[in-house]
Order: structure tokens, then C-alpha cells, then sequence
């Protein structure tokens, strides 16, 4: 019996051992089969984070082609800007060496109908003065005819007077 008793343990043991591998393939199982589903979860994840990034990469991409178009604008309008700001400076530059010309010229002009009119002037005075003199003698000579002719007829006058003085004074004594 002891045999028996032997076997017996021997056969509870290999059910043992039976159950153990059993429950140990089980549990192999199941540690496989989380393993697998952490496994799936963790390339779902990676999948999905792979997708945010590509995503969030492309978002940004596409704000950074933004950013560069807007600021290839920018720098055009800019450009058109100075170069319409350049244009306009040249514009005034001459606007302004224009003005400068024409008020050197109007200086000028000035400058010039000044000193004549001033020899005008002078011319004028020397005219007048001449003409002053010559109406001085024309003037002179006038008064000396008048009082010649004055002096004409006062003694035409007293010719007369004395004619008729005469002739009375000889009439009485005829």
C-alpha cells in the first residue's frame, strides 16, 4: 500500500503539476493577451499621437508657408513703398530745385528792374533837370520879350504921346 500510497502521491502530484502548467499556461494566457492589448493600446496610441503630430506638424507647416507669404507681401509692399517714396523725394528734389530757379530768376529779374528803374531815376532827374533848366531860360526869355514888348509899346505909347504932343504943339502954333 505504501506503493499505492506512493502513487497516489505521484499522480496528486503530476495533477498538481498538471494544474500548475495548466493554470500557468493560463496565466501565460492572459499576461500574453494583456500584454498584446497594451500592446494594441500602445499603437493605437502611438497611431493617434502620430496622427496629432502629422496633424499639429501640417497645421504649423501650414502657418509657417503662411507666415513666409505674408511676409514675402510685406516686403513687396514695402519695396513699392520706398520705391514710391524714392519717387516722390525726386519729385520734391526737383519740385524744390525748380522753385530755387525760379526764385533766383525772380531775384534776378528783380535785381535787374530795380537798378534800371533806379537809372530811370537818375536819367529822369538829369531830364528834368536839364528840362528844369532849359524852361528856366525858355522862361527867362519869355519875360525878357514880354518886358522888351512892354517896353515896346510903353515907348510906342509914348512916341505916340509925344507925337501928338508935337503935332498939337505945332497945330497951335501954325
Amino acid at each position: 500500500m505504501a506503493n499505492r500510497g506512493e502513487g497516489d502521491i505521484t499522480l496528486s502530484f503530476l495533477a498538481k503539476r498538471k494544474q500548475f502548467e495548466k493554470d500557468i499556461h493560463a496565466s501565460f494566457r492572459i499576461l500574453n493577451a494583456n500584454l498584446h492589448s497594451i500592446f494594441k493600446a500602445q499603437q493605437k496610441s502611438r497611431q493617434e499621437l502620430h496622427a496629432m503630430h502629422s496633424q499639429m506638424f501640417e497645421s504649423l507647416h501650414q502657418g509657417w508657408l503662411d507666415d513666409v507669404e505674408s511676409s514675402r507681401k510685406q516686403e513687396d509692399h514695402l519695396a513699392f513703398l520706398t520705391s514710391y517714396n524714392w519717387k516722390q523725394m525726386k519729385i520734391l528734389q526737383k519740385a524744390i530745385g525748380d522753385h530755387e530757379t525760379t526764385i533766383g530768376n525772380a531775384k534776378d529779374l528783380r535785381n535787374t528792374f530795380l537798378k534800371k528803374a533806379k537809372d530811370l531815376h537818375e536819367h529822369g532827374k538829369t531830364l528834368i533837370g536839364g528840362e528844369e533848366s532849359e524852361v528856366k531860360k525858355q522862361i527867362s526869355k519869355a519875360q525878357d520879350r514880354v518886358i522888351m514888348e512892354s517896353q515896346v509899346q510903353d515907348l510906342s505909347g509914348v512916341e505916340t504921346y509925344l507925337q501928338s504932343l508935337v503935332l498939337d504943339s505945332c497945330e497951335e502954333t501954325f
